[in-house]
């Protein structure tokens, strides 16, 4: 074989491997999971926690928005409670990556509901999310992630317990999550003087008084000069 046919046939070989690995390379990536994000769309709830049972004290305070416990019982229930919603849900945590975001989110609740010394504000809001969870969210991500957020707050029940949910989600602050309330310092309240209108009508009928005084001046000045020029045409006609 000359060496001109040599250099063809390798050619020819490498230009076959080149492409035997772009077709591997290509099956390999097809054979990849989807990423990670894509795959919490498939944890769906349906009906794997509507059994777990769930405390009487949580759906008050879902309904009322009304503390009937402490916060340290309160702490215990609803870290039970979402724990086992989690073991629930475990089988269908198929995807490695997928159970390791759930799992982290599993502890941060846990952590955010021991760290706080005392009842949240957004204590409603999560009693109802816990209680009813496939009401609000068909994912299980997605409510972990919601359950995360309403925790995610520095101010506490107490503070602002006179409030009704729609004025506490219109003090929500959305850059930091947490809920601030626009509260006037007593002491930059301006206490205004109550007008004196006893006065100022005091006022009017003194300039009213003077009015007349000036008209019946004036009067009685034209009056006098009536008689003044009466008398001079009488004196007149005498002469």
């Amino acid at each position: 074989m000359s060496i001109e046919e040599k250099l063809m046939l390798s050619s020819s070989s490498s230009g076959t491997a080149s492409d035997t690995e772009e077709t591997v390379s290509a099956n390999e990536n097809d054979a990849k999971p989807k990423d990670t994000v894509n795959n919490e769309l498939f944890v769906e709830i349906n009906d794997t926690l509507d059994d777990v049972t769930v405390d009487s004290v949580l759906f008050h305070i879902a309904k009322t928005n009304q503390l009937e416990i402490s916060w340290k019982q309160l702490q215990k229930i609803l870290v039970d409670l979402i724990s086992k919603q989690h073991e629930l849900m475990e089988s269908k945590l198929t995807d490695k990556s997928v159970k390791k975001v759930a799992d982290d989110l599993l502890i941060k609740i846990t952590h955010a509901i021991n760290d706080h010394l005392n009842c949240p504000f957004t204590i409603q809001r999560l009693c109802e999310l816990v209680t009813e969870p496939k009401k609000y969210y068909k994912m299980y991500i997605k409510y972990l992630r919601a359950v995360e957020k309403v925790l995610l707050v520095n101010s506490y029940w107490e503070d602002f317990a006179h409030l009704n949910k729609e004025e506490q989600e219109l003090s929500l602050d959305n850059n930091n999550n947490s809920l601030t309330l626009n509260r006037l310092d007593e002491n930059s309240i301006i206490e205004l003087e109550p007008h004196n209108f006893s006065s100022k009508t005091e006022e009017s009928d003194d300039n009213k008084d003077q009015d007349e005084e000036k008209e019946e001046a004036m009067e009685t000045e034209t009056s006098l000069s009536e008689q003044t020029t009466i008398a001079a045409n009488s004196m007149d006609i005498d002469i």
